[in-house]
């Protein structure tokens, strides 16, 4: 049985929301694409004029910046702070069928089955139990590429 031991830092909270949200530069480009395709849009099928098509399509990439790369930051930052289980080591076991959890406030474990999905970067791992709850694995708890390799050898059959 492998085990790991998760501290999650605020960086590490970071990390996962913005993987979460998939927040990239290719969302960014395509929210732009999506603004300018609006702007057409409205301008040439709708008939509006050009002042409003452009207002319109600005005031949506402007809504999207604003949100993802101003609001998301500080609400992270409060999340993480109110989140006061996030802040002790969570000691992490795996086997074939299950992964088990110990923390200072309770203990529980999860068969692999019960996830429905996992998203990864270069520096978190996330595994879900629905779309809107999941753990967060930072990759640099794994202190070897074996113990990594070998977590994901359990997860290979959870769809990305």
């Amino acid at each position: 049985m492998n085990q790991i031991t998760i501290n999650i830092t605020e960086g590490d909270y970071k990390n996962s929301q913005w993987l979460n949200h998939n927040v990239s530069i290719l969302t960014f480009i395509g929210i732009t694409a999506l603004c300018v395709f609006l702007g057409v849009f409205m301008h040439d099928i709708i008939k509006l004029s050009s002042p409003a098509a452009i207002g319109g399509s600005v005031g949506v990439w402007v809504w999207y910046v604003f949100y993802y790369y101003i609001y998301l930051r500080f609400k992270i930052k409060k999340l993480y702070k109110q989140q006061i289980t996030l802040h002790s080591p969570t000691e992490v076991t795996w086997d074939k069928d299950k992964i088990y959890f110990k923390h200072k406030v309770g203990h529980t474990e999860l068969e692999w089955k019960n996830y429905v999905k996992h998203k990864e970067n270069n520096k978190i791992l996330l595994l879900y139990q629905a779309d809107n709850i999941f753990n967060m694995f930072p990759i640099k708890a794994f202190k070897s590429k074996e113990t990594l390799d070998d977590f994901r050898s359990h997860i290979i059959s959870i769809k990305s």
